[in-house]
């Protein structure tokens, strides 16, 4: 059996300024809102070695609400980025909308996944 550990994604968004207007928190103008994440395989050598620790991934939402990229920013040990990133990839949102319309954004703070033994 396959151990997995919930991947928690603590997402804090900063507003931004977008085309010098201020980024409002109504429906028209808002940050990406994280509507579905999936399970984050805690990797066996990880396990077996003790590591665990927050993986903090920065990630970019598209129009449709897909992470279409993803970098980490902070690791306690290299061996746990793969699983943190194929977690953050298959991250769904609505996506961030200015004026009514979908936008792409980066996300301004980056989001953790837990691993713990």
């Amino acid at each position: 059996m396959k151990n997995t550990f919930a991947l928690s994604l603590v997402v804090a968004l900063l507003l931004c300024s977008c085309a010098s207007r201020k980024v409002e928190t109504d429906n028209n103008n808002r940050g990406p809102i994280m509507i579905s994440t999936v399970k984050a395989v805690y990797p066996k050598e990880a396990m077996d070695n003790g590591i665990e620790g927050d993986v903090w991934v920065k990630m970019w939402v598209d129009t449709l609400g897909k992470v279409t990229s993803a970098l980490i920013e902070k690791t306690p040990d290299q061996v746990l980025c793969d699983a943190a990133m194929t977690a953050a990839l298959k991250t769904k949102f609505k996506p961030a909308m200015l004026d009514g319309k979908p936008i792409r954004r980066q996300k301004e703070k980056g989001s953790r996944s837990g691993f713990k033994n």
